[in-house]
């Protein structure tokens, strides 16, 4: 009997272990996506997060993925232009995760990000935005079908 006990709760650790596991490594997916789309503004990790058919919802505007990534470009150069005349920009988003459904091959998910923005360390604007997106696996990568991402106040 008390084989049976220690069996059954090991089982039921790895279970609950294997479902903090998987939460954690789409939290973690998304942590990463915003530091390095949305804070580094590195348009070349677009494809690490998206699929090529992406359709990209942002605060009223639609985009493609060749569309979405000119847009990065052009807030990298922006940037770029502010760092220039001397000025240290920062962004740091806290997310906080709502609810995620996986399937087999699919999952969505739902979000809100707080992102801070300083300037030479004082703070300028702080923006709260509700995230939706659906995810697709190819050949064991996750990628963004549908992303949709609007401003709250």
């Amino acid at each position: 009997m008390r084989f049976f006990l220690i069996v059954g709760s090991f089982l039921l650790g790895q279970i609950l272990f294997a479902q903090n596991t998987e939460e954690w490594n789409y939290e973690n997916f998304f942590e990463s996506f915003f530091e390095e789309i949305y804070t580094q503004l590195d348009k070349e990790k677009l494809d690490n997060y998206f699929s090529e058919d992406a359709l990209i919802l942002e605060n009223g505007v639609v985009y493609d993925l060749k569309e979405f990534e000119s847009k990065v470009d052009q807030m990298r150069n922006q940037f770029d232009e502010e760092a220039k005349s001397g000025y240290e920009f920062q962004r740091k988003n806290e997310l906080e995760f709502i609810e995620f459904r996986k399937h087999e091959k699919s999952l969505w998910i739902s979000l809100k990000n707080s992102a801070s923005f300083t300037v030479d360390e004082m703070s300028i604007a702080e923006l709260n935005s509700l995230v939706s997106a659906f995810l697709i696996e190819k050949g064991g990568n996750w990628k963004i079908q549908m992303y949709h991402m609007s401003l709250i106040n």
